[in-house]
This record gives C-alpha cells, structure tokens and sequence, in this order.
C-alpha cells in the first residue's frame, strides 16, 4: 500500500513539478565515428524532486503512462529539446536529437495536434527530430499508428525503434511498420 500510495503522490505531483522545473532533459551525444563529430543526441527526461532527489525515469514515465500523463510530459521534452536545437542552431551546430515517443501517443488526435502546433511555432526544421517509438504500450488500433508514423515522416521527423525485441512487441502487429523504418 505504502508504495501504491507514493505512486499516486507522485503523478500528483508531476504537473506542478513540469511548472516548477524540476523535469529536466538531459543530453546523450551519440558520435558519428566517421566524422569524428557529435551529429545527434537523446534527449533523456530526469526529475529532481525537492524532498526525494532523483526519481528515476524507469519509476516515474510507467506511471506517466498508466495514469494518462504522458502527453504533457512529452509534450514538455518537446519543447525543450525544440528551445535547445535553436540554441544550438544559432551557434552553428546543427544536430538532430530523438525524443522517445510512448506507444500509447500515436492515435492520440490531441497529442499530434498539440506536437504539429509546437513544432510549428519554432524555426528548427522536423527534420531535426528523431521520434524514438517505445514498445512500452499495447497498440488499439495498428493502422492508426502506422498511419500517424507516415504522417510524422512526411512532416520530416525520422522515426526508429526504441527498445525494439525487448519482449514487448506492441508494435508486431503492425504490417507496414518494416517499410516505414526501412
């Protein structure tokens, strides 16, 4: 009960923790080896709590999903990483960086409405941006993820599998996914 009860504080707690600052993205540079240069990074969600310190990404992102939080927060590392890539564009480093992309947020209208409106209100290109789908949720409806996966391809993101073969395989039912990443 003990832990069921600080889960429930703790998604109680999220938005007032987004507003605060407390979620925070941090940065893993992927090096492209043939250049000898950092082309990429994942964006990678943390948040320190004021009483608890770090609370694990692994702990808090499940409970995000489970309880129908996770489009604000992704919606949150969005922009983050939109307000970083412009920095960084505007001192000459052009970078891509992926942002992990729960399942759950492909056939959500509100959560594509909302991701279009944030990328269009900055001059960093789509193109910029690798959607890192994770296998984290169970698909209702394939198509309509397929169909939302093309749409963000034809906007210019790339999209790649995050944690693909894990076990999961929420998106193995999907038909034309191979061709998509392919």
């Amino acid at each position: 009960i003990a832990a069921a009860e600080q889960n429930i504080s703790l998604m109680g707690e999220l938005e007032g923790a987004l507003a605060a600052g407390q979620i925070q993205v941090h940065y893993q540079p992927k090096l492209a080896i043939a250049q000898n240069r950092i082309r990429s990074a994942e964006a990678l969600v943390r948040w320190l709590h004021p009483q608890r310190g770090w609370i694990s990404p692994d702990r808090f992102i499940p409970l995000a999903e489970q309880s129908g939080r996770i489009e604000g927060l992704t919606l949150h590392v969005l922009q983050t990483v939109l307000a970083d890539l412009a920095q960084w564009r505007a001192m000459g480093m052009e970078l891509t960086v992926a942002i992990n992309i729960s399942a759950k947020l492909l056939t959500s209208p509100s959560f594509n409405a909302a991701m279009r409106g944030v990328i269009e209100a900055t001059d960093v290109p789509p193109s910029a941006l690798i959607y890192e789908v994770t296998e984290s949720a169970a698909i209702a409806d394939p198509d309509a993820a397929v169909k939302a996966l093309h749409d963000y391809r034809d906007l210019g993101i790339a999209i790649s599998m995050d944690d693909y073969g894990t076990g999961q395989s929420a998106l193995s039912g999907m038909p034309n996914l191979q061709r998509l990443l392919g």
